[in-house]
């Protein structure tokens, strides 16, 4: 029966730190086989989504917070699946404890001491008891120092999103529309800007590829204003390219020779 609990724990710590590891710093898609983060995910979007859709006012309000719900959610079932695992370690290795464990509830309660590095020393393991709760004191600071450190770059990442986002609605208006941005470069007497434009809205799009592929979860968080979003941005920007390759008749041929190489090379 330990050993059961044993392998039983271990089996929970390998599958827990994986999808630390491919959630945080595999920067690609992974297989989405037993993975915890995907799970949860699936399991919440939805019903999540059916509540906004009904909740009127409060729609686009639930919509924004589902992402970083999402993710404090995965980080605290991380952290107690970790302790989990090792509880039913060291529950098996009961013995090797001074003073020997006699329940689970105390398992747990050494586990999750020695997972965030408190050690208030009244259990104090021995044998290969020593090993398990140091390997939970070190994958516990490691879990959260990766879990910090990826926080910082997904709202890097999306700080850089939304840039964008904020300056095209400033020229197309929210939400944003491909034939408003057009007017607004021809009102300001600003044609001969959108080449470079054009050019800065391809490494953009190309940004947000890479980035939303390498971390999935980005593609749920929304953006600041309700009335806009970075779909509908890069929607407005490809009709605006789509207007300028079939209607709009121009005399800065060098705003359509860019759009034609764009096209064409993308």
């Amino acid at each position: 029966m330990a050993i059961c609990e044993a392998i039983f724990g271990i089996l929970i710590i390998v599958i827990v730190l994986l999808d630390v590891f491919q959630m945080v710093i595999v920067p690609r898609q992974s297989p989405r086989t037993l993975r915890i983060s995907v799970l949860l995910s699936r399991l919440f979007w939805l019903p999540w989504r059916q509540l906004s859709l009904h909740s009127g006012m409060r729609h686009e309000y639930l919509l924004g917070i589902f992402a970083p719900l999402l993710l404090m959610l995965m980080l605290t079932v991380w952290v107690i699946a970790l302790i989990v695992g090792y509880a039913l370690i060291l529950y098996a290795l009961q013995d090797s404890i001074q003073p020997a464990i006699r329940d689970f509830a105390t398992a747990l309660y050494l586990a999750g001491t020695s997972l965030f590095t408190i050690g208030f020393g009244d259990f104090v393991p021995i044998g290969i008891a020593r090993i398990v709760t140091l390997a939970a004191a070190g994958s516990g600071l490691t879990v959260m120092s990766l879990v910090i450190a990826f926080f910082f770059s997904l709202y890097s990442s999306l700080q850089h999103r939304e840039v964008f986002v904020n300056l095209v609605e400033a020229r197309a208006g929210s939400p944003p529309s491909g034939v408003t941005l057009l007017e607004t470069y021809a009102r300001l007497k600003i044609l001969d800007q959108l080449p470079h434009d054009i050019g800065d809205w391809e490494v953009w799009a190309v940004e947000i590829l890479e980035s939303h592929r390498a971390y999935p979860i980005l593609s749920f968080f929304r953006s600041t204003l309700e009335d806009n979003s970075w779909i509908s941005t890069l929607g407005a920007m490809l009709d605006a390219c789509t207007l300028l390759l079939t209607t709009v008749q121009t005399e800065h041929i060098a705003v359509l020779s860019w759009v034609q190489y764009s096209s064409s090379s993308g």
